[in-house]
């Protein structure tokens, strides 16, 4: 029995993002502006409501800010948002175990299922996002989660993969091992060791439907946040947008830079709270789907964009391809902030990239 000390610092609340610093009642000072230029002046629509509720869904807590006309308006809307969310777990999380998607990884190799249309174009789109990011990000990377030990709640003593396994497991990794009949709207795994992890992808893509479902309803100036993952609807009163800060690596509790968002996407990701300990060592859960390896020269990731999925996507496999594969990568609606270390310090840089 080896003497080696091992522990885990992953559970089902720390999810594969650090937390974006943000809510409303922190903003309340901080974040929010006490006055705006005209230009936002006249766009904003006074409201005589707010709300703020969490919810623990798809492995994390979610969080939502909501302004609006009535209690009743926002109220209505937000119990339509934690439905999408709720929906979204039974469909799409692999942290429970009665999802379709654990079904999915249960049956690899043997059955396809039937899914719903919006959920088949999910997986659509992870191809594509795996594509762009050549290989780097991909969502058949759950057998290397497993193996690297952040499927493992009874905390039992973790080893390194050997390269030999890691070798092996690969041949499971891969978007090719995903078999999708677009006109039958089935879905199955060909690999019998295949298995599937949405949650680079799937968070991202519940927020965008939480985000239609608060402007069916109405509502101009909400923040939904899960585990890091952001959207920034709409101007807040009094203010020049949402005021969110990214995360200090070497102290997440404190902010390495600040923006103002409205209308836009965020999400950040890093090793740095989510990791095992195997002996004195410590490895991200961010593994390189390429290398089966947490490989990334990089502290951290965040990436704005137009939409909540796409944030999500990129600042993953951004974060795994390392800067110098990811500068192709970006287009002209994206905006990256990556930290690394320098001199002991971490270092925040700023990169934008017009597509060709």
């Amino acid at each position: 029995m080896s003497n080696t000390q091992t522990s885990h610092d992953s559970d089902d609340v720390k999810n594969r993002r650090s937390f974006l610093k943000t809510g409303a009642r922190s903003l309340a000072g901080f974040m929010l502006m006490t006055s705006s230029p005209p230009w936002i002046r006249g766009s904003l629509t006074h409201t005589t409501a707010y709300r703020e509720r969490s919810f623990f869904t798809m492995g994390s807590v979610a969080t939502i800010s909501v302004y609006g006309e009535s209690t009743q308006q926002i109220d209505e809307a937000i119990n339509r948002v934690i439905g999408e969310f709720q929906n979204a777990d039974g469909l799409l999380s692999v942290f429970n175990p009665a999802s379709c998607v654990s079904k999915l990884n249960g049956a690899a190799g043997r059955e396809e299922f039937l899914m719903d249309p919006e959920v088949v174009q999910l997986f659509v789109l992870a191809r594509k996002f795996s594509e762009l990011t050549n290989g780097a990000f991909d969502v058949t990377v759950e057998p290397l989660m497993r193996t690297w030990g952040f499927r493992n709640k009874q905390k039992e003593l973790l080893r390194i993969p050997s390269d030999r396994e890691l070798t092996n497991l690969l041949s499971s990794v891969g978007y090719e091992n995903i078999v999708i009949d677009m006109k039958s709207q089935l879905i199955g795994l060909r690999n019998p060791l295949a298995a599937v992890d949405l949650g680079g992808i799937a968070v991202g893509w519940t927020i965008d439907r939480a985000v239609a479902v608060l402007r069916e309803y109405g509502v101009t100036a909400a923040f939904i946040n899960h585990g890091g993952d952001a959207y920034a609807l709409g101007i807040p009163e009094e203010s020049d947008g949402w005021r969110v800060g990214i995360p200090d690596p070497d102290d997440p509790e404190e902010t390495i830079h600040k923006m103002i968002l409205h209308n836009e996407a965020i999400a950040t990701s890093g090793n740095y709270q989510n990791f095992v300990r195997i002996g004195h060592r410590r490895f991200g859960h961010l593994l390189d789907a390429r290398s089966g390896r947490p490989d990334s020269e990089l502290l951290s990731m965040t990436v704005v964009a137009k939409t909540a999925l796409e944030a999500d996507a990129f600042s993953t496999g951004l974060f795994c391809l390392g800067m110098k594969e990811a500068a192709p990568v970006f287009c002209q609606h994206l905006m990256a902030f990556w930290v690394e270390r320098q001199d002991r310090r971490p270092i925040l840089r700023e990169m934008m990239k017009k597509c060709k």
